[in-house]
């Protein structure tokens, strides 16, 4: 029998726990964390690999009864077998310890009738180490789930990299021939980035006030309309609802100790570091996932790579086959990946163009990965041209994106300091009260639809620019006639309209004053800096604005307004101008 429930992920009662990809577990088998018992096993199979057959497979062939359930991150499979007799262990056995694919002795056994689920590592000293060969934990066919033999005690060719083998991987090297697009000439140049996944307490409005209404938000309309009041608990006290929000972010960082992290315009907010390089050039990047209890990636989108370094987790196979799934797909906790995106012509600046936005973002679980802030900006310049584009224009990166904090894998540890205040529909309830001279009065007339089933509310979803709402950002500062690049784009899972108040953009050659931007689409924008003053910058559509995707841009005056601009002049001239 397959059953269906919630249970909570990782619960402190739980008896034992497994926790990989089943896909033949690329990333071999992560923690056990207790000791076995005969009455419950648990699996957890990152980013939904257990399938309701897979569970029912396992039902038939254990005589059990399995609960499949869904999780953040995880789905848990717990098999309990109908009769004690079904699996045993020694209750008296200390806890046992699976790690990055080794079995710590001492070994356990848990045989089901027909040897369903075993770990036999066999008997080794206390203080020696089996190392599990991958390759031999696999799915049966015929109703076996999961069945681990021991190897030899050399290490597993599929164990993940620690950090320093991951320094080894950065090795300047292109990428095997068939990982090459033919259209991509090597221009000698490898640029070399340090990234990090970490966890942060993230404030949408640091400020604590909603800077275009001029009002604290508490007292802010906007903020109401938008339930981010509605908060409870000690997230309910922090900002009013709007800060203390664990996220998960990237940080750059200047080299591989991570220790001392790169500088980023003010400007960028949530965003991870920005990436950059021109047309030729190879962009390679040690990533180390610092989430305490998240898998997590880096995928580009735009530039090329091969499968090994693609970032993103799924079978990518057709059925029946062993399903192709590597190691940077799905980094674990306290893991490292190294991965390799080459810029060829297909990803230049359009004709007449300097520079041209790509992004990247984790893709583990996109839209809890990315409602949980894993994203970032690309930025590709022709080939030499970076550092002259940089020096001659102002650059800003937006990202428009609705943090649908109930979907983030950030939900459990946010939902322990915090609630949601639901409210009721209010009923129809105008009093008619005829009074003398009246000769008619309106009786609303109601319509016969049946009921509604009503549900709480789940949110908030707050609506961003670069992580905050209300213009509580940096403001983009630029001065009177500096020629501007905005790269605009948007994740979530809305579209937007992209509007600036006091000054036109080109795209494509067009003058414009707004445009569309779907969720997954990246945009690149010029503009020259015209009017003076303190512009809005903000989503057209209606409800987005309301709920606070609204920035603020400065352009300073110049000697031609009387004043001097307080920003560091751009260094280099445009090509035409005096």
């Amino acid at each position: 029998m397959v059953r269906f429930v919630p249970i909570p992920a990782f619960p402190g009662n739980s008896k034992v726990w497994i926790c990989g990809c089943f896909n033949k577990l690329p990333h071999t088998i992560s923690t056990l964390v207790s000791e076995m018992v005969s009455s419950t096993i648990f699996l957890a199979a990152f980013g939904g690999l257990v399938t309701h057959s897979l569970a029912q497979s396992l039902s038939d062939s254990v005589n059990a009864e399995v609960t499949v359930s869904s999780a953040a991150t995880s789905l848990i499979l717990s098999a309990s077998p109908a009769s004690s007799g079904s699996a045993t262990s020694s209750a008296s056995s200390p806890v046992t310890q699976i790690s990055d694919g080794q079995i710590q002795s001492p070994a356990y056994s848990t045989p089901s009738p027909n040897g369903t689920l075993s770990a036999t590592p066999g008997v080794v000293p206390s203080n020696a180490t089996t190392t599990v060969d991958a390759a031999a934990a696999s799915i049966s066919p015929n109703g076996g789930i999961l069945s681990i033999a021991p190897n030899s005690t050399t290490p597993d060719a599929s164990k993940l990299a620690t950090q320093n083998e991951c320094k080894a991987l950065i090795d300047y090297q292109l990428p095997s021939k068939n990982s090459i697009p033919s259209n991509f000439n090597f221009s000698g140049n490898v640029r070399t980035y340090y990234v990090a996944a970490e966890e942060v307490a993230w404030d949408y409005a640091p400020s604590g006030w909603d800077n275009w209404l001029g009002v604290p938000v508490q007292n802010s309309p906007h903020a109401i309309a938008a339930g981010y009041l509605n908060i409870t608990g000690s997230l309910g006290t922090s900002n009013w609802g709007l800060g203390g929000w664990q996220k998960a972010v990237y940080k750059g960082y200047t080299d591989d100790s991570f220790t001392t992290q790169s500088e980023q315009p003010a400007t960028n907010g949530i965003n991870g570091p920005i990436l950059r390089g021109e047309v030729g050039d190879m962009i390679q990047i040690m990533f180390v996932n610092n989430l305490k209890d998240h898998y997590s990636s880096m995928h580009s989108m735009g530039l090329y790579y091969g499968k090994q370094y693609e970032g993103s987790l799924y079978p990518n196979t057709t059925s029946g086959e062993t399903p192709n799934v590597q190691e940077q797909d799905a980094v674990p906790p306290g893991g490292c990946a190294v991965y390799k995106w080459l810029i060829s012509d297909s990803q230049a600046p359009a004709p007449g163009q300097s520079s041209r936005l790509w992004s990247y973002h984790s893709f583990v679980n996109m839209p809890a990965d990315t409602s949980a802030g894993l994203s970032g900006p690309i930025i590709v310049y022709n080939s030499g041209e970076m550092n002259s584009t940089m020096s001659a224009h102002r650059e800003f990166v937006v990202t428009t994106n609705t943090h649908y904090e109930a979907r983030s894998f950030m939900a459990g540890e946010n939902a322990k300091n915090a609630g949601v205040d639901t409210s009721t529909m209010r009923a129809t309830n105008q009093l008619i009260r005829p009074f003398i001279g009246n000769e008619s009065f309106w009786v609303p007339q109601l319509a016969n639809f049946p009921a509604v089933q009503l549900s709480d509310a789940q949110g908030p979803n707050f609506y961003t620019m670069n992580g905050y709402v209300f213009g509580n950002g940096a403001p983009y500062e630029m001065c009177r006639d500096d020629p501007v690049i905005w790269y605009v784009m948007a994740f979530g899972g809305a579209s937007h309209v992209f509007h600036l108040h006091g000054n036109n953009f080109q795209y494509n050659d067009i003058w414009q004053a707004s445009q569309s931007i779907n969720a997954g689409e990246m945009f690149t924008f010029n503009m020259n800096a015209q009017l003076p003053g303190v512009w809005q910058l903000l989503c057209h559509v209606s409800s987005h604005n309301l709920f606070g995707m609204q920035q603020n841009y400065v352009v300073h005056g110049t000697e031609v307004d009387g004043q001097t601009c307080p920003l560091p002049p751009l260094t280099a001239k445009l090509a035409g101008s005096p």
